[in-house]
């Protein structure tokens, strides 16, 4: 049964199907299914592709939407107009974190190699950036650098140049599982904070302290925002400067963040079926869609909002957001 999977609908056969469970690669059993979908009035939602043997977990989004597949090892890219999937990189050991700028993909490697790549977002052969790094996970990108956390080892928070070269020590992030650039500093949380340094190098700097595990993180122009993942869940946001957190949202779960100009979107994880948004100004958060299956990583670009249903391998799209 080891890489069987049966949808929902019972449509694909090869797993434990019935008329309200699921049998999927990630479940290691069956799971009951969701509920029906309902959509925020207006919307429309689409299942963009399905990968049921591979699991993507982590998204970002540009001109297409890229994955990283932790089990399968490979390296998606998908139209956001939809489309067939391709396959940028294919061999990887654990994929576990993805970003994007105009030119090419970058991600890391958190298995025995400990690598972090890149690879042209039109195709081709991958280029390691840097390699024997202590299982390298979270990730991001500006114009100048890529950066990265290792989970072991030195516990660095890492950076190297776009193009390749020596990677530099920033800073101890105590084994971050979420980091951003903006700005020409990085943040990143750490096991009760959120941090920041200069991409460039200097003293780090404590933006909020007595955090409740702190796990994913997103960035704009004047705030931070994470998400708080013991108890029931919240979500946070701290000025750049620093000062007192404010709560955004309560009950979030293991929500993972993407932010536009104007609100900021969650998905619930695996505490919820639901992908939502808040006001970045604070309010009461808006359900965009129910009825989702373990939704996790998600983006957002200027007119949609993306997620990946994780126990079934699916990467969504809701037009408008």
């Amino acid at each position: 049964m080891s890489g069987s999977y049966c949808a929902c609908d019972g449509t694909t056969v090869g797993g434990l199907c019935g008329p309200n469970y699921a049998f999927g690669p990630t479940m290691g059993g069956n799971a009951p299914c969701p509920p029906t979908p309902v959509v925020t009035a207006g919307a429309t939602l689409a299942t963009l592709a399905s990968f049921p043997q591979a699991t993507p977990e982590v998204i970002a989004v540009d001109s297409s939407v890229y994955l990283a597949a932790i089990s399968a090892g490979t390296i998606l890219e998908v139209p956001i107009g939809g489309g067939a999937p391709v396959t940028l990189a294919c061999g990887q050991d654990q994929p576990s974190g993805i970003a994007v700028d105009s030119k090419r993909v970058y991600w890391t490697n958190q298995g025995q190699g400990g690598e972090v790549m890149s690879v042209p977002v039109s195709g081709g052969t991958p280029t390691t950036l840097a390699s024997g790094q202590g299982a390298p996970f979270a990730i991001a990108v500006d114009g100048t650098n890529v950066y990265w956390a290792n989970l072991s080892g030195n516990l660095g928070l890492m950076k190297v140049p776009v193009g390749g070269g020596t990677p530099t020590m920033l800073a101890n992030a105590g084994g971050s599982l979420a980091i951003a650039a903006y700005g020409g500093t990085v943040y990143w949380v750490s096991r009760d904070a959120v941090m920041a340094v200069p991409a460039a190098g200097g003293t780090p700097t404590t933006l909020a302290s007595g955090q409740a595990g702190p796990a994913y993180i997103a960035v704009n122009a004047t705030n931070v925002y994470w998400t708080n993942i013991r108890g029931n869940g919240t979500i946070m946001t701290v000025p750049l400067s620093g000062g007192t957190p404010t709560t955004l949202v309560t009950s979030s779960g293991d929500a993972r963040l993407a932010l536009d100009a104007t609100h900021l979107y969650f998905t619930g994880g695996s505490t919820s079926h639901e992908v939502l948004s808040v006001p970045l100004a604070g309010g009461t958060p808006t359900t965009l869609v129910t009825g989702q299956s373990s939704p996790e990583g998600i983006a957002v670009d200027a007119t949609s909002v993306y997620w990946v249903n994780t126990d079934i391998g699916a990467l969504m799209k809701l037009t408008p957001k």
